[in-house]
């Protein structure tokens, strides 16, 4: 059957308008900064120009400060790199339009002629001040205390040097599989492992290798046992994807295109008219229409998405399913790939019928990863490289140190005895 040939898509009109809206606003904003400036410039005719290029130099520098925390470079990177011609021609426009209107605007051009000039230096001073309090309130916060309590937090590692399994390799491996796979619907990569096993800090691992490859793909990770309690995750599923794309990319048409998808993909809609109450459903062929919409954003910016959906054993079966429901409604993006993190065993000891869970993951899923601890490498970090995590145990006393290194070295001859198997799997779930 031959393929439908696909309709051009209508205009973003907001988009426009935005683009219109911020051209004619900077051009009066700079009109009227313009107009106080020359007023507050003749009274500065007597100035040496040292000064007067100490006060330019002040204010530039502040202004360039707050930009490169802002990451407005990125950002500025970012536009060039979308090529949007035509959005940049809806800016020029509304400068033009500024430029027409100005005689409507004559009033409150003379207004602001005529006005007090020191209203520009007292404008200044408090734009300066307002870009530097937010370093003045960090410079406050930012004192480092050192705690005196002996614990050490058992939290996922983010970077490599934090990595004393050395489980890097297989990072690097499955991250290149990932990234090799290319762009195919609805494909589901799965990493397989028990409690304890480390699975979000493996998946941190991969993501370093995924920032490498920035200008190819966009990494979205969703933790659905936050939004456990929400009605539709779903629409929590497709506004985080819609954050991560506008956080890394320019693209402003993809905010109305998820807007529309989130509310349609609720299902029913109520609507009273004359005092009858309807109930809509959307049609499946607007849903499609609209995912092709997020679908042709991700092919113009030319990145791939790899959805990461981490912790989906800790959460109940009616949520377990909703969540699977979620990202099945959206195999329709080409340019998604998912990673689901799991452990098979508790989500089919969750369910009633155990044996239909695990055949219904296998087919969700379409490739595989089983996570484990490898036994040298534990026992090894047992015996040496628990050492290295200077940053927890600096606190911890050195008479208590040799006592600990004795007993994890009593734990790494048992793990490497012949209870190796049983006590390994006691003690990495424990």
């Amino acid at each position: 059957m031959a393929s439908k040939p696909s309709a051009m898509k209508m205009p973003e009109l907001l988009v426009f308008a935005r683009m219109l809206f911020i051209g004619f606003v900077g051009a009066e904003v700079a009109r009227i900064f313009f107009l106080l400036g020359t007023s507050f410039a003749q009274q500065l005719v007597d100035v040496s120009l040292s000064l007067k290029a100490m006060g330019v130099l002040t204010g530039l520098g502040i202004c360039l400060l707050y930009a490169v925390k802002r990451n407005a470079h990125l950002a500025a990177m970012h536009i060039v790199r979308s090529y949007r011609i035509d959005l940049l021609v809806g800016v020029v426009i509304g400068v033009w339009s500024n430029k027409l209107a100005s005689p409507w605007l004559a009033k409150i051009h003379a207004a602001f002629k005529s006005a007090d000039p020191q209203w520009a230096p007292a404008i200044l001073l408090l734009f300066c001040f307002i870009l530097l309090s937010p370093f003045l309130q960090k410079r406050s916060s930012s004192k480092k205390q050192t705690s005196k309590l002996y614990f050490i937090a058992d939290e996922e590692i983010e970077d490599k040097k934090d990595d004393l399994l050395t489980n890097g390799v297989q990072a690097k491996s499955f991250a290149e599989t990932v990234l090799a796979s290319g762009s195919h619907p609805g494909l589901v990569f799965g990493v397989d492992g028990s409690w304890g096993v480390g699975k979000t800090s493996f998946i941190n691992l991969v993501e370093r290798y995924w920032e490498d490859a920035a200008d190819k793909v966009l990494v979205c990770r969703f933790e659905p046992l936050r939004y456990a309690s929400e009605p539709d995750l779903a629409d929590r599923l497709i506004r985080d994807l819609s954050a991560v794309i506008q956080d890394k990319v320019f693209a402003p048409e993809f905010r109305p295109a998820a807007s529309r998808y989130s509310r349609l993909i609720k299902g029913k809609a109520d609507v009273s008219f004359l005092g009858f109450k309807l109930s809509l459903e959307p049609s499946q062929e607007t849903v499609d229409e609209l995912l092709d919409d997020i679908d042709e954003v991700l092919r113009r910016i030319g990145r791939r998405v790899i959805i990461v959906i981490d912790d989906l054993d800790r959460l109940d079966a009616k949520t377990m399913n909703n969540v699977l429901f979620a990202t099945r409604r959206t195999f329709k993006l080409s340019q998604a790939t998912y990673v689901l993190c799991y452990d098979t065993e508790v989500i089919v000891g969750n369910t009633e019928e155990g044996d239909r869970a695990r055949e219904f993951l296998e087919k969700f899923v379409t490739a595989k990863l089983n996570l484990f601890v490898d036994s040298s490498s534990l026992c090894n970090f047992l015996r040496r490289n628990w050492q290295d995590n200077d940053d927890q145990l600096s606190s911890v006393p050195s008479d208590t140190m040799i006592k600990l290194g004795a007993v994890l070295n009593a734990l790494a001859e048992i793990l490497g005895g012949e209870l190796a198997g049983r006590d390994r799997e006691h003690f990495v779930k424990n």
